[in-house]
């Protein structure tokens, strides 16, 4: 059973290595572009003399240097790393829907009935390349982070950033289990992404507007994001359990949902 459901895992990222590969291609390039620009504000005078001229509203968002133990981790974290959440659930959200979407083609319906394995545990299985193909992206923009920034002497906390990629990948895999999950809702595949992208965005934007305006810390909780903070991660060095635990539950929760209902579903012959 084991056997079956790791080639179900490799066939259903062979499929999609060409999105994969784009999405990590493009991850990796911009951290290069972001960290071969660190080197310019790597005295933390100049870099607090730019923040201290931003409104107030802006510095609650992109943190202060003195939160940080250095001006690379603060330039890197407002600069790439807070929005590595929202990349991961929009590569998430979109490649949700390809976990489904050729089972409800004529012909594929034969291949998804003569498995030796329950639709559940094919839904499974897929979902499960889903999230090694997220994982993979969010390597690729770590290691094109930290190569460059090491490349020129600038030495980061490389273990904060890791850390803080591996809440945002499981924050980005609830999100992604939600599009699964809106995908099986039965109005259609586009309509789907569509929901499950105006989710990601939509929480993360409010995310966003709670912490400029101050707000409870619970309304970033509720909507994920805020469970990974870069000020609290990279600046203070406290690991993200909040975001793995919650974005781990949550995505268990959803997939579970999705994988009964995928059960319970009529593939066209």
């Amino acid at each position: 059973m084991m056997g079956v459901t790791g080639a179900l895992v490799r066939q259903h990222l062979r499929e999609h290595r060409l999105s994969l590969l784009l999405w990590a291609s493009a991850s990796a390039r911009a951290a290069f572009a972001v960290a071969s620009t660190a080197e310019a504000v790597a005295d933390p005078r100049l870099l607090r003399e730019w923040l201290g001229q931003l409104p107030e509203e802006m510095q609650r968002l992109l943190g202060r240097v003195p939160d940080y133990e250095n001006a690379v981790d603060c330039f890197v974290s407002f600069k790439w790393l807070y929005l590595m959440p929202l990349i991961g659930a929009l590569f998430g959200s979109t490649g949700a829907l390809g976990v489904i979407a050729r089972d409800v083609e004529r012909r594929t319906a034969d291949f998804v009935l003569s498995l030796p394995v329950t639709r559940a545990r094919l839904l499974a299985s897929r979902f499960a390349a889903l999230a090694i193909g997220m994982g993979s992206v969010y390597l690729a923009a770590y290691l094109g982070l930290v190569a460059t920034l090491w490349a020129q002497g600038m030495h980061g906390s490389f273990g904060r950033y890791a850390a803080f990629y591996a809440g945002s990948w499981c924050v980005a895999l609830a999100f992604a289990a939600a599009a699964l999950r809106l995908g099986l809702g039965g109005r259609g595949y586009g309509a789907a992404m569509r929901w499950g992208v105006l989710l990601a965005v939509g929480a993360f934007l409010l995310d966003v507007v709670n912490r400029v305006a101050a707000g409870p810390r619970e309304v970033g909780w509720v909507v994920l994001y805020g469970l990974v903070d870069a000020q609290e991660v990279v600046g203070r060095g406290a690991f993200p359990w909040g975001a793995v635990l919650a974005g781990l539950a949550a995505t268990g929760l959803l997939v579970g949902w999705s994988s009964r209902v995928f059960g319970r579903m009529r593939v066209a012959a």
